[in-house]
């Protein structure tokens, strides 16, 4: 379901946890970044919880799709939810959208040298494949 079109405007992560617990998986939902630690600290009330549940799966992604004041204005639509923000600019609110950070590359200026084969050391032909054609 996640690489087409989601029916309906639901809570697919809800969805596929009742599918995956009905198969007898055990469920753990890493949703969120590390962003919203400090307003979940904050939030003294659970209105920030609250106000997530209210939202289904589309709103989240005109969110993401917009920017940090659109979110501040429509996410944080409240005077106590406005006030868990306060001190953060649209930039500090648009990283919770899920904005990247910037790569890491795992090596300061050149890749190590195994991975660069010496053109003896490159396959040839086409490449294996590795499931059957559907």
């Amino acid at each position: 379901r996640l690489d087409g079109p989601v029916r309906g405007n639901g809570k697919i992560i809800q969805e596929l946890e009742a599918e995956f617990r009905g198969a007898g998986w055990n469920v753990i939902k890493l949703v969120w970044g590390t962003h919203w630690d400090t307003l979940f600290n904050r939030d003294k009330k659970g209105i920030l919880k609250k106000r997530m549940m209210e939202l289904c799966d589309g709103e989240y992604q005109t969110f993401k799709a917009k920017n940090g004041a659109y979110v501040r204005e429509n996410f944080f639509n409240t005077p106590e939810l406005r006030e868990l923000v306060a001190d953060w600019t649209d930039a500090d609110v648009w990283m919770l959208c899920g904005k990247p950070p910037p790569p890491v590359r795992p090596w300061s200026t050149e890749p190590p040298p195994w991975m660069w084969a010496p053109p003896s050391l490159k396959p040839s032909g086409p490449p294996a494949r590795r499931f059957p054609p559907l």
